[in-house]
């Protein structure tokens, strides 16, 4: 999937420096870099493939869940 991004000028930089660095395309660095944030405990691309098939809940079901268990008033 493509898209763009608005990047601060020196937030390009050095994010063309570090992919250089890596020996990888921008965009390869770009979504290594989004991956790790999404899923920091994933220890293989097979358990991130994984959990991104894994249902999701919406932010109001777990308001919803936390209010039920008094965790939230």
């Amino acid at each position: 999937m493509r898209t763009t991004l608005t990047l601060d000028d020196d937030v390009y930089i050095a994010l063309k420096h570090r992919a250089v660095d890596a020996g990888v395309s921008m965009s390869r660095y770009l979504e290594d870099a989004i991956t790790a944030q999404l899923f920091p405990d994933a220890t293989s691309h097979e358990e991130i493939k994984r959990r991104m098939q894994e249902s999701t809940v919406s932010h109001q079901e777990v308001m919803m869940r936390l209010k039920a268990k008094g965790i939230l008033r």
